[in-house]
């Protein structure tokens, strides 16, 4: 069986791909309590004020679950974020190039609610342990908070569940979901509200039909659908460490930011 490119800061390391798993009951990890932030280990100061807000944070209440007859799924996504060297930073995936839908695009670890799930927590838990192969019961991670879910072009309510890894050593333990996974990597979260600072980190060379760009680092595109007047949409692109980072996972990351 051949390997997979995994990429984190400062190195580059070769993995060996595993398959899924049977679905089984997920752990939640707890949920951060605001006294606990300042007794968290491998975090700088920065970094814990930045969890702070997010633990402050109180998204707005909503009712609403899409009728199965309109044809809108629902899914989740894990914003897994971590300290290395004073950073912050987000893993993200490569989608494999085998795959039919959207082969080669950046996205966190995440996928479609299943019936079993107990919520869209779980299933955002149970994705990255699927195709990452986090640990979901190490004692090192912590759920943050549920932030607001945003629509897809493919017709999916996607709620991103913001987590924290106190102890990055963890990270060494994961493996590509083979056909589904390419990369594993990281970007710093200061990042996407401040492209100039991707200079300091090992960015990969992209192909040219990837990058088009003439900012070499960050570019945007005002979207304006022509049946809704006076409103726009932005289209943010990332230059990483790894892929391109692109689309909705763009979106979820400078919401997050």
């Amino acid at each position: 069986m051949g390997s997979v490119e995994s990429r984190s800061l400062g190195a580059t390391l070769l993995r060996h791909p595993k398959t899924a798993m049977p679905s089984a009951s997920v752990s939640i990890p707890p949920q951060i309590t605001p006294e606990e932030i300042d007794t968290l280990p491998g975090l700088s100061s920065e970094s814990r004020e930045c969890i702070r807000r997010l633990c402050d944070y109180k998204p707005p209440q909503s009712d609403f679950c899409p009728p199965e007859h309109t044809g809108i799924g629902r899914a989740a996504v894990l914003v897994l974020l971590f300290e290395r060297e004073g950073s912050l930073r987000v893993l993200l995936t490569t989608r494999s190039k085998e795959l039919h839908s959207r082969p080669g695009l950046t996205v966190l670890p995440g996928g479609k609610y299943e019936s079993t799930d107990e919520s869209l927590v779980a299933t955002a838990y149970r994705e990255a342990s699927e195709e990452v192969g986090l640990d979901i019961k190490s004692p090192h991670l912590r759920t943050v908070v549920t932030l607001p879910p945003f629509f897809s072009s493919r017709k999916y309510i996607v709620t991103p569940t913001v987590a924290v890894l106190t102890d990055p050593s963890l990270l060494n333990t994961l493996a590509p979901l083979q056909g589904e996974v390419d990369t594993i990597f990281d970007h710093p979260v200061k990042a996407f509200l401040d492209p100039t600072i991707v200079p300091g980190e090992n960015v990969s060379p992209v192909d040219p039909g990837q990058w088009v760009r003439e900012s070499e680092f960050h570019d945007f595109r005002d979207f304006i659908p022509g049946a809704i007047v006076g409103h726009g949409y932005r289209m943010h692109r990332f230059h990483s460490t790894g892929s391109p980072i692109t689309g909705l996972t763009a979106d979820f990351m400078v919401c997050e930011g």
